[in-house]
């Protein structure tokens, strides 16, 4: 197997679209991130295509792809899972899935342990939030849930907590005593590279890279439908 990996990761299932090409090879990075919160199903394929020009590779180089699953957006889920099932079956490469808690946690340690246990908090659009905790050392502490502000902050009492994500500074402004937490920025968007790198170290240490599962969507609750409220004409 290559002691090496060249991966491309994207994501869109925030309020942002963003892609990167990775060689762990070479060290090589090349990437783009863009906020936005709606318009991503027009950017996401052309933004890949500058990427990969930037980096002056072929598709057909890639070893392997890298997407998120959710949390997020119900759309950008969708639609970054479609674009990488479609360019790994025309490829023939594998597809490795990461939850936004898990690249955005990684972003945050990467600069080693903690003196504080961290919460990542993303938007629901709703009331609520969606919310992992992790240990001081990066170690999950809960798996993802979706809750409201009352019961995500009972979890918290008494422990010393970082807060992350962009629902952040909103959970940080709405629940009370959550004055008492700090909050750190620059962790709204799952970073690309980070995600690269992580799918490459994945890669290289599976025995199988056949064997990867496929990615899933990550779904905390249902998709927002709203029943008809018209009244549909029957046929006697």
């Amino acid at each position: 197997m290559k002691k090496y990996c060249r991966v491309l990761a994207f994501d869109s299932a925030l309020q942002g679209c963003s892609a990167a090409f990775y060689d762990s090879g070479t060290q090589e990075t090349f990437h783009e991130i863009v906020v936005m919160e709606r318009g991503q199903a027009e950017h996401l394929v052309p933004m890949i295509e500058r990427v990969m020009r930037a980096a002056g590779r072929d598709y057909a180089g890639l070893d392997a792809l890298c997407v998120t699953v959710g949390p997020g957006a119900f759309t950008g889920i969708r639609l970054a899972l479609s674009a990488a099932r479609g360019m790994a079956l025309a490829l023939e490469i594998p597809v490795v899935g990461l939850t936004t808690f898990d690249v955005l946690a990684a972003q945050y340690f990467s600069g080693g342990s903690k003196n504080a246990d961290l919460c990542i908090l993303l938007e629901t659009k709703r009331s609520d939030y969606y919310a992992q905790f992790f240990a001081h050392d990066a170690k999950p502490q809960s798996a993802p849930f979706a809750g409201g502000g009352a019961s995500i902050m009972d979890m918290m009492e008494g422990k010393n907590i970082t807060l992350a994500g962009d629902a952040a500074v909103r959970f940080h402004r709405e629940q009370e005593g959550a004055a008492v937490f700090s909050v750190v920025s620059g962790f709204d968007l799952p970073d690309p590279r980070v995600m690269a790198r992580m799918a490459a170290d994945l890669y290289a240490g599976a025995d199988d890279v056949s064997s990867l599962p496929p990615p899933q969507p990550l779904y905390l609750r249902g998709a927002d439908v709203t029943q008809s409220k018209s009244v549909k004409r029957r046929m006697e």
